[in-house]
């Protein structure tokens, strides 16, 4: 019983912070209404579970950037939770019909590396060179010789073609944006550590499957928060002149 009351207590300090940062921002019904399906029976028992044990202590399943995997911890609480909730950016991937793609295959790796980041943002450079070079798309030997230099010391670089589930990643409105970044800053408040949403975001952006332009206004609004303490998108910096500058 005293992991659900714990949990229960930490659910509406969750809560509480990120609504002050909502109602900053002027969003306050998503700041009323944040995270309320927590207390649904889908998720509320199962979170508490997984959080907390059964003498409510936390229990440490979170990386050093603030991160955990909820897919695999959560299951299907977590699937329940981002549906119904449009400030996660998973609500916005649309999963469509098997198609054929192409997996990449680097070297001799079959699993992921201990470092992800690692993995993630090796992907994101062999996507850019695909990009820049669709006639690569279907021959092996033409990529091989486009390989930039980020991948040279890499053995080498294969495809096979296999049938996976399809998506879309639709571009959030801003305001489900400035909701998910307030949601960042009131979990950290919630747990007692201060608040920095620009290594947040810099730990786990490569892990985030993104529209472009919803990619571009984080980065636009993290940029004006670091500098001025806003969201605001069309915020002037402004810049500071020497004293002896009479301009």
């Amino acid at each position: 019983m005293r992991r659900y009351i714990v949990y229960f207590w930490y659910v509406i300090k969750h809560k509480w912070f990120v609504m002050l940062e909502c109602f900053k921002q002027g969003l306050i019904w998503q700041g009323l209404v944040h995270d309320n399906s927590k207390f649904h029976l889908k998720e509320f028992f199962h979170y508490a579970k997984v959080f907390y044990d059964s003498k409510g202590r936390k229990q440490d399943i979170r990386n050093e950037s603030g991160a955990y995997n909820a897919a695999q911890i959560l299951g299907q609480s977590w699937q329940h939770h981002y549906v119904n909730n449009p400030h996660h950016w998973q609500y916005w991937i649309m999963v469509e019909e098997l198609v054929p793609v192409r997996i990449f295959k680097i070297g001799n790796i079959i699993e992921p590396p201990v470092d992800a980041d690692v993995l993630n943002k090796t992907a994101i450079i062999i996507k850019d060179v695909i990009q820049r070079h669709k006639d690569a798309i279907d021959n092996p030997k033409l990529l091989m010789s486009k390989v930039p230099e980020p991948l040279m010391g890499i053995p080498h670089i294969d495809y096979e073609k296999v049938f996976a589930a399809g998506r879309t990643v639709l571009q959030m409105p801003i305001k489900y944006i400035k909701e998910m970044l307030c949601d960042w800053i009131g979990a950290a408040k919630a747990q007692g550590s201060k608040p920095n949403i620009f290594d947040f975001w810099e730990n786990n952006k490569f892990k985030m499957d993104l529209h472009p332009e919803t990619r571009r206004m984080i980065e636009q609004i993290i940029h004006n928060y670091t500098r001025c303490g806003t969201f605001e998108t069309n915020t002037k910096i402004p810049i500071r002149r020497k004293q002896n500058d009479t301009r």
